[in-house]
């Protein structure tokens, strides 16, 4: 589970621009589903470091290489088919007329895919249109194991544990901050917008009256 939750969840962070926007729940609900695990696996991992307030700059693992594979990467690989068994049941079996009735529900898929001139359009419509979805699944596969890659370095060191999260803090942070400066100075220019209009309405009328 520690590296499901600092790898492919915590990255995702970054990757799918999850930000911490307070008043939209739809936002703040996919930051703390993709952040909360791993803030839990961090406070188990370091428990006692941080009880007896002992903070070291690297632990040795007493691990063979092979417990080690198996335990960052064979395991927790494993669970990640399960879960993209099981997301593939509910999209595309359970939930397919739902989401073909509703275009308007957001997977991830359809979220990559929404605007034809971007590169990850480009990219998943690689092998053609009708094969996006299998080509999804293997680049998100290859994404989840290369996210691994760090877990191990993660574990042995709460420093760098600790900067990790606190990075991907900050990039949910910009991420809410540019979203609240597009959103206020869009409304800022529309307002702008509808005082010009207005005046000149007003200036329409004016000289009408005068004559």
């Amino acid at each position: 589970m520690f590296a499901i939750a600092n790898g492919p969840l915590a990255l995702a962070i970054a990757m799918w621009r999850n930000s911490l926007v307070f008043h939209s729940l739809d936002k703040m609900t996919s930051m703390f589903i993709h952040i909360l695990p791993a803030l839990v696996m961090f406070s188990q991992r370091w428990h006692d470091h941080l009880s007896y307030k002992k903070f070291p700059l690297f632990e040795e693992m007493e691990t063979s290489i092979a417990t080690t594979l198996f335990d960052f990467y064979v395991n927790p690989f494993i669970w990640y088919i399960v879960w993209q068994i099981g997301y593939l049941i509910k999209t595309e079996l359970y939930s397919k007329k739902k989401l073909e009735y509703n275009t308007s529900i957001m997977t991830s898929l359809r979220w990559m895919v929404r605007k034809k001139d971007s590169k990850s359009y480009t990219v998943l419509s690689r092998f053609g249109e009708h094969n996006q979805l299998p080509t999804f699944v293997c680049i998100q596969a290859v994404y989840t194991l290369a996210t691994f890659l760090l877990c191990p370095l993660l574990w042995q060191s709460i420093w760098l544990h600790s900067i990790y999260l606190s990075a991907i803090f900050i990039i949910a942070l910009a991420n809410g901050a540019s979203y609240y400066f597009h959103v206020f100075a869009k409304r800022y220019m529309a307002e702008i917008g509808k005082r010009v209009a207005e005046e000149q309405k007003e200036d329409d009328i004016t000289p009408s009256k005068s004559q």
